[in-house]
């Protein structure tokens, strides 16, 4: 389309200096540098992206034509993305909600949502394959807006949403099990979790109360939780689609979806002053759905988003002053479930559904 700006970031590597060759990753053109990673059946619903140590993604995601969750790992070696069916299929609807993060040991680690049995599963990979195992909901449906992190110990924290109940839970695993608690039951609330790990490993969490219209925060103090509201309620409603990342000195961030007035919100915590300072990432009508947020080596954060006029998956980063917006990929309806990761130098790795395609495709958008 004419009124598509020329992008001025390339798909040359993973990350800068990683010393791999990723040549494969590159389109024929670069106008609009994105790669489609699996197009071969109605897949990339709820896409998961993770680094690991030498700047290889890896996308956990949903295949909506067979019900099973999906991953797919770059292989620089090959010079291709192998593509694995982690569980699903045969008549079993698995796969949604899916939350992917890298344990100590480097290996691909999801939490997803059981939807034929309505439970929360955790899928661990192995050298033989994945572990697979049932978290919670044997008397509940539970699992959705799942959001998983991994803590110092090496064991999975999520955060998830019980759909019979309308609460918050927490699922944390050690050596015997995994202990599940409750972290808000006030109304309905937790959709939209999103779980970080602040810098003394304790679990916080940024998430949309449905019943006020308002987005909340949660965050676990060492002796107890403490739960506020960060924006919206009393007749504005704002939170939907939140996404959390926590700075290295313990500031959280979130971006968010502002309903009311249809754009995108980032809001952080200004610890001296003890408030929220919320900010408008993007004022342009209809969009901030689809929120993913990441913060660079400055500790300013960097938004991937969906806007839901044009159909373009969008990128605001901010500058020290305000929010600067590009266009990373405007080829069609493209951008609804991104997940956005930063790698050592600031570049923004996406992955996110291309909706006309029904494919899973994959960025890098390199600003410098």
């Amino acid at each position: 389309m004419m009124r598509k700006a020329i992008l001025f970031f390339m798909i040359l590597g993973i990350a800068s200096g990683c010393g791999k060759d990723i040549s494969g990753l590159q389109q024929t053109q670069n106008l609009f540098p994105s790669v489609i990673v699996d197009n071969s059946a109605d897949v990339g619903e709820y896409t998961s992206l993770a680094l690991d140590s030498s700047g290889n993604p890896y996308i956990s995601y949903y295949d909506v034509t067979h019900g099973s969750l999906r991953l797919a790992q770059w292989s620089a070696a090959a010079g291709a993305w192998n593509i694995t069916t982690v569980d699903g299929g045969s008549g079993n609807n698995v796969g949604m909600f899916s939350s992917l993060a890298l344990n100590n040991n480097g290996e691909p680690v999801i939490a997803y949502y059981d939807n034929t049995h309505g439970r929360l599963k955790l899928a661990t990979g192995t050298n033989a394959g994945f572990s697979l195992t049932v978290i919670d909901g044997v008397y509940a449906k539970v699992g959705g807006f799942a959001s998983l992190a991994i803590n110092k110990n090496n064991e999975p924290v999520i955060s998830y949403y019980d759909f019979t109940n309308g609460d918050l839970k927490l699922a944390t695993g050690t050596s015997s099990g995994f202990n599940i608690t409750t972290v808000d039951f006030l109304g309905q609330v937790g959709l939209y979790s999103s779980l970080a790990l602040d810098p003394s490993g304790n679990p916080a969490i940024a998430y949309y109360d449905a019943s006020n219209g308002a987005l909340k925060y949660a965050h676990f103090t060492g002796t107890g939780w403490s739960i506020t509201t960060v924006d919206g309620g009393s007749g504005d409603d704002a939170g939907r689609y939140a996404s959390l990342a926590i700075r290295a000195d313990g500031t959280p961030f979130i971006s968010y979806y502002d309903a009311t007035n249809e754009q995108l919100k980032c809001a952080w915590y200004d610890n001296s002053r003890k408030l929220w300072d919320i900010h408008i990432a993007d004022s342009s009508y209809g969009v901030g759905t689809d929120t993913s947020i990441a913060i660079d080596s400055y500790g300013y954060p960097h938004i991937t988003y969906f806007d839901g006029v044009n159909g373009d998956l969008k990128y605001a980063w901010y500058n020290g002053v305000g929010f600067n917006v590009d266009i990373i990929d405007g080829e069609g309806i493209v951008g609804l479930y991104s997940s956005l990761k930063l790698d050592a130098n600031n570049n923004a790795h996406v992955s996110y559904r291309d909706y006309r395609n029904r494919a899973l495709k994959y960025a890098v958008y390199r600003r410098f």
